[in-house]
């Protein structure tokens, strides 16, 4: 298929050879790393034993969330324990092959799991590290959970309507 005399497999493809570690859950990072595995990047998502949380949200379909089925379609799933020495063994021989890393856990968990740019950079100095968070790794306003009910006072100071204080 062709897109303006494009072939679209060149734009598809474009990213094969890559290869991201996914450690992100709800929707921010799994849309980023959906991407890249759109685009021909191998991503494997490391989920803790009990499934990421957004695997029974609704809309269920056949037992499995169509949410998370569209977020994390195209990608390898790998089921570890981050606080085991066998799981951060796994993660090592992982990360010392990846390209990316994307994670959006609360700012300082990666830090605590020894798995922070710092920790891992001399294991693989080419890593490229992504943190996703609602409100930066530092600063006054990063202890804020990334939930809707933190992010109200920043939506009703940037509006001058209230509809927002009430709709989350």
């Amino acid at each position: 298929m062709t897109i303006s005399g494009t072939d679209e497999r060149s734009l598809t493809g474009s990213f094969a050879g890559l290869r991201v570690l996914d450690f992100s859950t709800t929707i921010a990072g799994p849309h980023c790393t959906r991407m890249l595995a759109d685009m021909g990047a191998e991503v494997i998502k490391i989920e803790t034993e009990e499934g990421e949380t957004m695997r029974t949200r609704p809309p269920v379909r056949n037992n499995c969330s169509t949410a998370f089925g569209q977020l994390n379609v195209g990608k390898n799933s790998l089921v570890l324990d981050l606080k085991s020495p066998k799981g951060m063994e796994a993660v090592r021989r992982l990360v010392a092959t990846a390209d990316v890393l994307v994670e959006n856990f609360r700012p300082g968990v990666m830090r605590r799991l020894k798995l922070d740019y710092a920790s891992l950079h001399d294991l693989n100095p080419k890593l490229v590290f992504c943190s996703i968070s609602g409100y930066g790794q530092t600063g006054p306003s990063a202890p804020f959970r990334r939930r809707c009910i933190s992010a109200r006072p920043v939506r009703r100071a940037s509006t001058s309507t209230s509809r927002c204080w009430s709709r989350c």
